[in-house]
């Protein structure tokens, strides 16, 4: 599956930032080292396995947070 993930404010001492999906579990990115401006801009990606229900975003660094993302159905 194909999506973008953006936010609209992001704390400067947050990333990179890990993705993770539901499908395995939250055991193995399916994309890492992304940035905060990346994500601030909109960051796309084709990683998002099928039938995806939530996107697990990570901060790892200074600041370690985590947000959970519902996956809309198209």
């Amino acid at each position: 599956m194909t999506g973008a993930i953006q936010f609209s404010q992001l704390g400067v001492d947050t990333g990179p930032f890990y993705l993770y999906s539901d499908i395995n579990d939250y055991t193995a990115p399916i994309e890492s080292d992304i940035t905060r401006d990346q994500l601030l801009a909109g960051y796309p990606t084709d990683q998002i396995p099928d039938n995806t229900k939530i996107i697990r975003v990570v901060s790892f660094g200074s600041c370690i947070n985590t947000v959970e993302i519902i996956v809309e159905p198209q």
